[in-house]
């Protein structure tokens, strides 16, 4: 893929009770960036008023049909806010202010009042659950590696299980079963 679409830097998210997958990408080349919080509201956004522009939700709505999620751009009087549209039941948000915003809670619950908000956001950010209605349900960590760097170390790893997959072959076979699953 990167070599196709060259990029400088990968990242990606992992949980961080992970520890396995959290010790790969570290030898990989992959280095925490930060760590994030997951809340999700205990309920339903609620209903209101407001409404969300017409030609915002129908274009939201054309790609949610098309992939199973979408995102949309909503702007109220207290900031602009990037919402996703994950598959039923969660509108993702990632900023605690959109979390508290009640002009966008409002167009959201117009949209879907069945959907609950899931917040990812910094866990240093000064929203920890400590709102009524939110609970806390994992912690992730935002990891970065340079591509130069990782790509070095997968082909790394690929010479090195060339060289051990022949050594396996030649093990009798109960051996062998037991070494396969190490590849």
């Amino acid at each position: 893929y990167l070599a196709r679409h060259p990029a400088p830097e990968i990242g990606l998210d992992v949980f961080a009770r992970n520890r396995s997958a959290t010790a790969w990408y570290r030898r990989l080349g992959f280095e925490q960036r930060t760590r994030l919080g997951w809340w999700i509201s205990v309920r339903g956004v609620r209903a209101a008023t407001a409404r969300p522009p017409a030609a915002v939700a129908a274009a939201a709505a054309r790609q949610h049909r098309a992939w199973g999620f979408s995102q949309l751009a909503a702007r109220t009087g207290a900031g602009r806010y990037q919402v996703g549209r994950l598959y039923a039941p969660f509108f993702r948000l990632t900023d605690p202010r959109a979390a508290a915003d009640p002009d966008l809670l409002a167009a959201l619950a117009r949209l879907n009042p069945r959907r609950r908000l899931l917040l990812i956001a910094p866990a240093s950010s000064a929203w920890p659950g400590r709102r009524p209605g939110w609970e806390q349900v994992a912690q992730s960590r935002r990891l970065r590696a340079r591509s130069a760097v990782l790509l070095s170390r997968l082909a790394a790893a690929r010479q090195a299980r060339r060289v051990t997959a022949p050594a396996i072959l030649e093990l009798e076979n109960p051996e062998r079963e037991k070494a396969r699953h190490l590849l």
